[in-house]
């Protein structure tokens, strides 16, 4: 046993180790909910690292970058790669850390089939494993189009799913138009853009086919390919298990959810138009047909090569074309439709505030008066709130929720604190926060899969649902349980190492702390049943505002601050 794990054991018998003594902080009172504190929240290990390829599926003559994280380590910052391609020997690399612990390199894929990657730490302690997979151009071609023709057909079917859902609403002229409209987009959703795409590249693949050689000049168009299909497959199961929640049975509800939902289909159809654009933006180049004619020596005999070439392209540039001019026709259609669903028809029939929020959360942990942990987490958003037309009686139902997204955390730690004999042993401790990136709503509806294709890695993203009664001139609300909140996913990551006492060997431990969801932040800040005053502006505006400002404080033991703001208006404001 390490002389630190000694006196670790020693310590655990008088007040509790290090582990011991996280969890117990954690376990603190209500207040001091002990989320994840089932783990100890540190853990001994080696460097921690991470690994990941992109893109992934890759075309065959593709270069992949191979990138991650880890940890500078007695000065250490080589990783050391290994790719063990499907056949043939192993390929050894290597990348340097850079400032922020980050490292990056590039590997020429040659060989078709699944692919492994292993990254070790700097101290050769650690590894961590990627796989990727590597197709043929034709098997490339033939997959993403599948990808992307089983897309434009589950887009379909949904929109046939919502055209029903709205016929079933009581009739109107709004009512009417939509479904006129509605009928003319699943029209153009029978045309088969996806299937004229693939026999548009067919040409190119047989040239790469043929003329291998050629495959160094066309691989950004193939690489192109590969990432449209796999954004359809993606955005296919992201769209199945939007449209299976559509169906509310409640009437604005309904009407608001299918406007939601085609204004999802629109920007799932978004995700997968980027790539098929630059495939269009690699075919368009002028000198690409003398580029892939001076890679093949072979046909430069023939006198009809360069018409061949420039043929096939031509064919490949059509084929894409026809499914840009097609998606963006589909994308301003279902955005007419959704601002029809969410505005004539719904003011059609119902009644909605709306309105901003923001909310601030802070929390600190103390042992023995000294703080030892601490964060803050920021939200925005909007609140919403539906009801139908023509209510009568005293109560008004209402239904709405809260929606946003996370647009900052940060994380302050000094869990040494909790036991000081180790900080003699102590040789360098890191915390790191989550990325937050604020980003509009709309791309937080559309999930998580989907909002990074559109470049959104860093979306937290928050709905909170609520119903609520309005009563005379008091709104009063009550939370259900949320639809999507961020607490899963969004983790500060702390990292200590210790330096043994009698051998200059480093010992590691590194942990996870969650972060309170929004849920909770909302629910706690308005003791859970919040109450509003609804009155009138100066402009004749029915609008409600409040401020929250809690504060819970056990001096020596911790310290939260809830901070929020909501106002909404009808109409919106």
């Amino acid at each position: 046993m390490t002389c630190i794990g000694i006196v670790m054991m020693r310590t655990a018998r008088r007040r509790g180790a290090l582990v011991i003594a996280l969890i117990s902080a954690f376990a603190a009172g209500d207040a001091v909910h002990a989320q994840g504190a089932s783990k100890p929240p540190l853990e001994k290990g080696s460097a921690p690292i991470e690994v990941a390829v992109d893109p992934n599926p890759a075309a065959l003559g593709a270069t992949v970058t191979i990138r991650g994280t880890s940890l500078v380590l007695q000065g250490l910052t080589t990783i050391r790669i290994t790719v063990r391609p499907p056949q043939g020997s192993e390929v050894a690399l290597q990348a340097e850390l850079d400032a922020n612990g980050g490292y990056a390199t590039s590997y020429a894929v040659t060989a078709a089939g699944a692919h492994e990657v292993v990254a070790m730490a700097p101290d050769g302690k650690a590894t961590a494993t990627a796989e990727f997979s590597v197709m043929a151009p034709a098997v490339v071609s033939e997959q993403s189009t599948k990808a992307i023709e089983q897309f434009v057909a589950e887009a379909r079917d949904g929109i046939g799913q919502l055209r029903q859902q709205i016929a079933d609403q009581q009739s109107s002229p709004p009512q009417a138009e939509l479904i006129e409209r509605l009928d003319q987009l699943a029209g153009q959703l029978q045309q088969a853009p996806a299937v004229k795409l693939r026999q548009g590249l067919v040409p190119l693949d047989k040239l790469v086919q043929q003329h291998p050689s050629a495959l160094t000049e066309l691989q950004p168009a193939y690489d192109a390919v590969a990432e449209a299909g796999a954004s359809a497959g993606e955005m296919s199961a992201e769209l199945r298990e939007r449209l299976q929640n559509v169906h509310v049975n409640r009437l604005c509800d309904d009407i608001h959810a299918a406007g939601e939902a085609l204004s999802f289909v629109g920007l799932a159809l978004t995700a997968t138009l980027s790539p098929i654009t630059t495939l269009l933006n690699v075919l368009v180049q002028k000198t690409l047909p003398e580029r892939v004619l001076a890679r093949v020596p072979e046909l430069s005999a023939d006198p009809l090569a360069e018409f061949m070439v420039s043929e096939t392209i031509k064919q490949g540039y059509a084929g894409a074309q026809g499914y840009v001019t097609f998606a963006q026709a589909q994308v301003g259609l279902l955005g007419d439709i959704g601002q029809l669903a969410t505005e004539s028809l719904f003011r059609e029939y119902c009644e909605e505030y709306e309105g901003p929020m923001k909310a601030l959360f802070h929390l600190e942990f103390f042992e023995e008066g000294e703080r030892w942990y601490a964060y803050d987490v920021e939200l925005d958003g909007r609140l919403q709130l539906r009801y139908e037309k023509g209510g009568t009686g005293n109560d008004i139902p209402v239904r709405g929720e809260f929606e946003g997204s996370a647009t900052k955390f940060t994380v302050w730690e000094n869990l040494i604190v909790l036991e000081p004999r180790f900080r003699r042993y102590l040789v360098a401790r890191k915390a790191y926060a989550p990325v937050a990136i604020p980003t509009p709503i709309e791309l937080g509806q559309i999930g998580g899969i989907g909002a990074s294709k559109l470049g959104a890695s860093g979306l937290h993203y928050f709905n909170v649902p609520v119903t609520g009664v309005i009563r005379g001139d008091q709104l009063a609300l009550e939370f259900e349980a949320a639809r999507a909140d961020y607490d899963e996913n969004a983790k500060a990551r702390v990292i200590y190492i210790f330096m043994e006492p009698m051998l200059p060997i480093p010992e590691i431990y590194t942990g996870e702390f969650p972060y309170y969801g929004a849920h909770y932040i909302l629910t706690r800040a308005t003791r859970s049943e919040p109450v509003f005053e609804v009155g009138e502006d100066a402009a004749k505006t029915s609008r409600f505002t409040r401020r929250f400002d809690r504060e819970e404080h056990k001096p020596g033991s911790y310290l939260i601050r809830w901070k929020l703001d909501v106002q909404a208006c009808n109409p919106s404001c």
